[in-house]
């Protein structure tokens, strides 16, 4: 992207500035909040001394409440994706896949939603240039409500997302309430898959063929069944309200520790601070993590985890 020399300016006093007021607040804070593993990694770099808690943007349960569909579509199996495409997303991968799963045997009654592709005309051309052959099967839009591309996203019998270079997309918190099958083209085995298997809502897919396969499994069951069965789990994690929890026992715990950082003993004798331990059940994304690697090891290993506590 070229810019004027002038615009160029602005951006390097912009970014200037906003550092050095950055680093002014972050001096004083007791608790840094940010929304994904990736930023927090960054951020932990440049204030190594500071806590730094992850909040997930999560979704509006309300909004799903108010929804009109009726469900998935019996006329046609339908894709479907909203929002921006990135010039990152493995865009290519998806259609190349889509094009083996078509050429397979039989007509089918299929269709590929990019709810308001049409706002940026450059992703949208990068959408029918690797499109040859399947056109037919491709719907562009321009730009809709948010309670209209929920309802669009109910008729779907799956949902579409791209890797998204470890940074978790707020379209995915969108998706999760609606028990729809996320179907994800390309894997930077970061937290989105690790939500999409600690939810049980996704299928990941690296390759054309992979993506093939899937299409055909989802597209034999809708034949069948005129659904997909979605067996998702633990969705209400990512709900607004709890997040709102979780910033709400992080301020609590906060409070506590600062006003009793002189007795550690004290601190941890304390009904309320046992208490939000001894309910802290669910293992953390990294811990998830660590487990799914450590149970595929063949042989059995010692495992030390430092800072337990």
């Amino acid at each position: 992207i070229f810019l004027p020399d002038n615009h160029r300016l602005s951006i390097r006093l912009s970014a200037l500035f906003f550092s050095f007021i950055e680093k002014h607040y972050i001096k004083t804070a007791s608790l840094i909040t940010t929304v994904g593993p990736l930023i927090k990694s960054l951020q932990q770099t440049m204030f190594p001394e500071k806590g730094i808690a992850i909040i997930f943007n999560g979704y509006f349960e309300e909004i799903y409440n108010e929804l009109e569909s009726d469900g998935t579509s019996k006329e046609q199996f339908i894709i479907s994706f909203g929002g921006t495409i990135y010039f990152f997303h493995t865009l290519e991968l998806f259609l190349d896949g889509f094009k083996l799963f078509v050429q397979q045997d039989g007509d089918k009654k299929v269709a590929i939603n990019f709810f308001g592709a049409n706002f940026d005309t450059l992703q949208k051309q990068r959408i029918y240039n690797n499109a040859y052959g399947i056109e037919k099967y491709i719907n562009c839009t321009d730009r809709i409500s948010r309670k209209e591309l929920f309802n669009e996203y109910k008729k779907s019998s799956c949902l579409l997302m791209f890797e998204n270079k470890q940074v978790i997309p707020g379209k995915l918190f969108e998706y999760l309430p609606l028990n729809k099958i996320i179907l994800l083209a390309g894997n930077d085995h970061g937290p989105i898959e690790q939500i999409l298997y600690d939810t049980n809502t996704g299928l990941i897919c690296n390759t054309p063929q992979e993506i093939c396969s899937a299409l055909t499994k989802l597209y034999s069951e809708w034949e069948r069944t005129g659904n997909i069965s979605c067996n998702s789990k633990n969705i209400e994690q990512y709900s607004r309200k709890n997040q709102t929890k979780i910033v709400s026992e992080l301020l609590h715990s906060r409070s506590i520790s600062h006003s009793l950082f002189a007795n550690t003993k004290q601190i941890y004798s304390r009904n309320e601070i046992v208490n939000s331990y001894n309910k802290d059940k669910k293992l953390t994304l990294p811990e998830i993590a660590i487990v799914k690697k450590v149970k595929s090891l063949k042989n059995k290993r010692k495992c030390l985890d430092i800072g337990v506590g």
